[in-house]
């Protein structure tokens, strides 16, 4: 009980009433992706009103404590994967302070290793999935996609659009890290105008945190 409270006032602090009203207003039966779950406050949230959520999480140690987290949502499907835009093998670098703690400092891994918070020489060689196919695997419309990769979400999202994936998805909510990452900047605000020149602006908040 203390946990989930806890849980709540984090969202209450991290997110706009706009945010929460969406989450908590999906609904049984809709599906939610959760891309980047960290220990699974997000995905607990969704699920916490019956949504269905695919939720990825490459760090070993975030993955590990959110599948303790969400163990009593049956509707919770957690991969211990990264998304991008194929399958194969991926190396996640971890945060410079990981070391101290390994959950704590788990937000900030990466699969950019140029990420300014991250160690280039502490990394794990993770599973990546394609997230454009997987979306459209599913074969149901997605009601909310929530996207924090750290930084690799100006290489997904555009795959999302030129697949045809979008179509399949209502709203994301993504964070953008072009302030972590600097050499982020040109594709961030190409990001943008992508999303601005194909009509899109209605399907992305890119202030999710």
């Amino acid at each position: 009980m203390i946990s989930a409270i806890i849980e709540r006032l984090r969202l209450y602090k991290n997110m706009t009433r706009a945010h929460r009203a969406i989450i908590y207003g999906l609904k049984a039966g809709q599906i939610a992706i959760d891309c980047g779950a960290n220990v699974g406050v997000v995905s607990r949230a969704m699920a916490s009103r019956g949504a269905e959520v695919y939720a990825f999480e490459p760090n070993p140690y975030a993955y590990a404590e959110c599948l303790k987290r969400c163990a009593k949502y049956s509707t919770v499907h957690l991969m211990p994967k990264a998304v991008g835009n194929e399958n194969g093998k991926v190396n996640l670098y971890l945060h410079k302070e990981a070391a101290s703690d390994q959950v704590a400092f788990s937000q900030g891994s990466s699969v950019l290793k140029t990420k300014l918070n991250v160690n280039p020489d502490d990394y794990r060689e993770v599973d990546a999935i394609d997230l454009a196919a997987f979306v459209k695997s599913i074969g149901q419309r997605i009601n909310l996609l929530k996207m924090d990769i750290e930084g690799f979400e100006v290489e997904v999202i555009p795959n999302l659009i030129q697949s045809g994936a979008i179509d399949l998805i209502d709203l994301c909510f993504v964070e953008l890290h072009e302030r972590k990452a600097p050499e982020l900047l040109e594709k961030t605000n190409a990001l943008r105008a992508l999303i601005t020149a194909k009509n899109l602006d209605h399907k992305f908040v890119l202030d999710w945190h």
